[in-house]
């Protein structure tokens, strides 16, 4: 319970600091090719990982530099296709 209440604590410090100007995020998920090559949606055999870094640096109140990084690895074959 305190690592929970410790975690929280921890999250909502950044949130609310009025005075933060760098800010810093990840992202991950599934990656899966949808097209041509195959009659279904989503193939379980051709699906990889997904990560994602952002970064966000205030110049100014109004102005905003910001930079990402995503990589995905994205594979398509027809042998999985039951109508060729």
């Amino acid at each position: 319970m305190k690592v929970f209440f410790s975690i929280t604590i921890f999250v909502f410090s950044f949130i609310n600091s009025g005075a933060q100007r760098f800010h810093a995020g990840i992202a991950g998920g599934f990656a899966n090719y949808n097209g041509d090559l195959l009659e279904k949606l989503y193939v379980n055999k051709q699906t990889n990982g997904f990560i994602g870094v952002t970064v966000h640096y205030e110049l100014f109140d109004q102005l905003l530099l910001r930079g990402a990084f995503n990589f995905a690895r994205v594979n398509g074959s027809d042998r999985y296709n039951t109508k060729t």
